[in-house]
């Protein structure tokens, strides 16, 4: 499936400027969050457009998932190098 123009549904919660330890600890029980440092729009187009397609159960919703040679930002708690970026009607987010 070839990727066309596709708009980003900007999430300001994603990106902090705390410490790293701080926003892996946000993570525990809440969404993932990227590091300091890190261009959230940067990273999902990228995994958009060099990332692994990945089945989705929904309709009209295409998934990606790219990793990335250090940790981004943390998931569970724990730091991570992978995102899953999501796209549905043209409009997509990690």
């Amino acid at each position: 499936m070839a990727i066309q123009t596709i708009s980003e549904t900007p999430d300001p919660l994603k990106h902090r400027d705390s410490p790293r330890d701080e926003i892996t600890a946000l993570t525990t029980r809440a969404r993932s969050l990227y590091y300091p440092n890190n261009d959230p729009k940067d990273i999902e187009d990228n995994v958009l457009r060099n990332g692994t397609y990945v089945a989705s159960p929904k309709v009209n919703t295409v998934y990606k998932v790219g990793e990335f040679p250090s940790d981004i930002g943390a998931s569970n708690g724990q730091p991570s190098k992978w995102v899953k970026v999501e796209s549905t009607s043209g409009t997509y987010h990690g």
